[in-house]
C-alpha cells in the first residue's frame, strides 16, 4: 500500500537511538539507488503514519520530492517499540561499529534483559573460554543474528560503550581500542600505587 509522504512523521525513539548523522557514503548511496530504482522496502508505520522503521528511506523521499512511499502498518505494543526499532536497524542498516555498538548497548537495557546476568541453566556448560559470559548477552546474539556464539562481541560492545558514556572522547574508537585502553589505565593506576609514599624522587 502506498501513502503521501507529506502525511507520515518520525518516531521520537528513532531521533534517540539516530540523532547523530549517518555514514555520508552509504546514505549517498541509498539515495542513488532510491532514485533509479524507487523504494523497494515498505516503510514500517503505525496506525497514526508514525513512522516505526525506514526514516531514512522517508528522508530521502522528501529529498527526491516523491509524492508517495510503500508502507506496511504494523501492530506493535507500546512496551515493545524500542525493541523493535532497535532490532530493525540492526539488521537492516549499513553501521559503523561506533553506532553498532551503541544499538548493542541499547538492546541491552531494554527491561526484558535487566535480570538475565549469569544465568546459565538452560545452556551447556560453561568451558574456560566462557567464563565471564552471561545469559543476557547470548539471548541478545541469539535474537539478533540466530547465533549465540556471537555473544562476546555483544558483551564487549556493552562493555565499551559504558566507557564512551564516561568518556565521549573514545567514541570514534572500536570497542577493543576502548577496552584496551581502559586496561592501560588501570594498570598505570595500580603501578602508581605501588610507587614508595616515601621516595621524594
Amino acid at each position: 500500500m502506498n501513502i503521501k509522504t507529506e502525511l507520515l512523521k518520525p518516531h521520537p525513539i528513532n531521533k534517540e537511538l539516530f540523532g547523530k548523522s549517518f555514514n555520508k557514503e552509504t546514505y549517498e548511496g541509498l539515495k542513488n539507488d532510491i532514485k533509479e530504482h524507487g523504494i523497494k522496502v515498505d516503510l514500517h508505520i503505525d496506525k497514526n503514519n508514525t513512522i516505526l522503521c525506514g526514516h531514512q528511506r522517508w528522508t530521502i523521499a522528501n529529498e527526491l520530492n516523491l509524492k508517495t512511499v510503500p508502507v506496511k502498518v504494523v501492530n506493535i505494543p507500546e512496551s515493545d517499540l524500542k525493541e523493535y526499532i532497535i532490532k530493525d536497524n540492526l539488521l537492516r542498516r549499513q553501521l559503523d561499529v561506533q553506532q553498532r555498538r551503541e544499538l548493542h548497548f541499547a538492546i541491552s537495557q531494554l527491561p526484558k534483559y535487566q535480570n538475565r546476568q549469569g544465568e546459565r541453566s538452560d545452556l551447556e556448560p560453561m568451558n574456560t573460554m566462557s567464563i565471564g559470559s552471561g545469559l543476557k548477552e547470548e539471548l541478545i546474539a541469539e535474537e539478533l543474528y540466530g547465533d549465540r556464539k556471537k555473544w562476546k562481541t555483544i558483551q564487549r560492545d556493552i562493555k565499551a560503550q559504558k566507557v564512551v558514556i564516561e568518556k565521549p572522547e573514545l567514541a570514534s574508537k572500536s570497542s577493543n581500542q576502548i577496552l584496551i585502553e581502559q586496561v592501560k589505565e588501570y594498570r598505570e593506576e595500580i603501578d602508581l600505587e605501588r610507587i614508595n609514599p616515601y621516595d621524594s624522587n
